[in-house]
């Protein structure tokens, strides 16, 4: 058993996505292989992602801004992998993006790195808006973020024009509007 345990702690940091014939000429055993590949398969679901996800958000909250950004990463690789292997399952993969994107911002901004934050953003409501339109609640979270990163790089003007599109998110709840009312006021917009 230990071996096994070495064998695929090895394997798989060697070569996390082989195929069950690279594992056996790696020395593991058929039936061991089989499994390390029907793992690397389900760990392309959208659950797994999200608790890949969970997992580089809680380096964030911990003060990892770096370590988290890693994890973020190795969503986005396997959302790459997952995205042409599973078409029936592009709705939700796509959703598994936006939040991804969106979280890894956060880390981006945790390291003062703005641009990327922003990039990031972008995309993430870039995808939100194709897959749930330009007046979708989801759309809140991206503009007000963004609203963020943009005044923290001197770009008030634009700034604004997010602040401006979040506040006019049809059936914004009060405290949705007073938090930006907040948020608007502490950005000098």
């Amino acid at each position: 058993a230990l071996h096994h345990t070495f064998a695929a702690s090895h394997a798989m940091s060697r070569a996390a996505c082989c195929s069950a014939r690279s594992l056996i000429r790696m020395g593991c055993s058929s039936a061991f292989a089989c499994q390390i590949s029907r793992w690397e398969a389900s760990a392309s679901k959208p659950a797994a992602l999200l608790a890949l996800i969970d997992l580089a958000n809680t380096k964030l909250d911990r003060g990892d801004a770096a370590g988290s950004l890693v994890g973020f990463r190795d969503v986005l690789a396997r959302l790459e992998i997952a995205e042409v292997n599973q078409k029936h399952a592009s709705s939700q993969l796509s959703s598994v993006r936006a939040g991804c994107l969106f979280a890894m911002a956060k880390g981006h901004v945790a390291l003062a790195e703005h641009g990327a934050a922003e990039g990031r953003l972008r995309e993430a409501l870039a995808l939100v808006e194709g897959q749930w339109g330009a007046s979708s609640p989801r759309v809140l979270a991206p503009c007000v973020e963004l609203a963020r990163v943009t005044a923290l790089q001197g770009r008030s003007e634009e700034a604004r024009v997010f602040m401006e599109r979040a506040r006019g998110l049809p059936n914004l709840k009060a405290q949705q509007v007073e938090k930006l009312g907040e948020l608007q006021r502490e950005l000098k917009l």
